[in-house]
């Protein structure tokens, strides 16, 4: 049998997140999505990037302009990884939760 997961302390570790954006689910759209090429994929995560930069306080918001074109700029998959292991890194230190759904 499963373990039940106490709401009170799902609730409680969502609040330890200071931000919330929706980038991981543009990430997550851009992988799944075989109508584009991979500078489609590029695009449509530097988007989300930058819309979510909008959301964030100018410190946190110029870095993920970084991300966002660096992301644009990268010329293979590898270095895309990259620059994503990055991001996520810099969003755990920041406190701040990539959204996936």
């Amino acid at each position: 049998m499963s373990e039940m997961i106490d709401p009170k302390a799902l609730k409680y570790a969502f609040k330890r997140w200071k931000h919330r954006v929706g980038a991981g689910k543009a990430i997550s759209e851009a992988a799944e999505n075989d109508d584009l090429d991979f500078e489609g994929k590029k695009a449509h995560i530097g988007k989300a990037l930058r819309a979510d930069a909008l959301k964030l306080p100018r410190a946190l918001a110029e870095q993920f302009e970084d991300f966002a074109q660096s992301i644009e700029d990268a010329y293979d998959v590898d270095e895309v990884d990259h620059v994503l292991e990055e991001m996520f890194d810099f969003a755990d230190e920041a406190r701040i939760w990539m959204g996936t759904i």
